[in-house]
């Protein structure tokens, strides 16, 4: 990726990172309190005349949140949910693949060896979550997942 096309990235992301905000009757202080940051850290990264840009973590957080995907987010698609529209032709969703590899269609072989249950029940606590997302299943406060949760927790251990 250019310079020039960083530059793209960090803009697309400020406008659509404010207008997602605003869209969804949040206040900067709102998203800063969930992402367990500053509130001038939210305002830096919405400010095109700033430089700030949010660390990995925060990204995957704010899509979450949002119901987008970090591709929005940044620009690289103009699709805000793509996890329930397009999907890329020859790429399963994950939810598809692993109901596939539970019910056996899909073969799961490690060092040409089947895996056996353990690795199928950590498949299984993956497609429940995914699952309890799909449906809205949150506990916390809305649009704050449990990975942005725990993510809130480290930082203030």
């Amino acid at each position: 990726m250019t310079k020039t096309e960083r530059q793209k990235a960090k803009n697309i992301f400020k406008v659509r990172l404010k207008t997602l905000r605003k869209q969804s009757n949040w206040t900067q202080k709102d998203l800063s309190k969930v992402l367990n940051v500053a509130r001038s850290t939210v305002a830096g990264w919405e400010a095109l005349s700033k430089e700030n840009f949010p660390d990995r973590e925060s990204l995957l957080c704010l899509a979450r949140i949002f119901g987008t995907s970090v591709d929005y987010l940044i620009g690289k698609t103009d699709n805000p949910s793509p996890r329930n529209g397009q999907q890329k032709q020859g790429h399963p969703d994950v939810e598809t693949y692993i109901e596939k590899v539970l019910s056996g269609e899909i073969p799961l072989h490690f060092r040409r060896t089947e895996v056996g249950e353990a690795v199928r029940a950590g498949f299984k606590a993956i497609l429940s979550i995914i699952q309890a997302e799909k449906t809205g299943g949150r506990k916390t406060r809305p649009g704050l997942t449990k990975a942005c949760k725990n993510r809130k927790d480290r930082r203030e251990s």
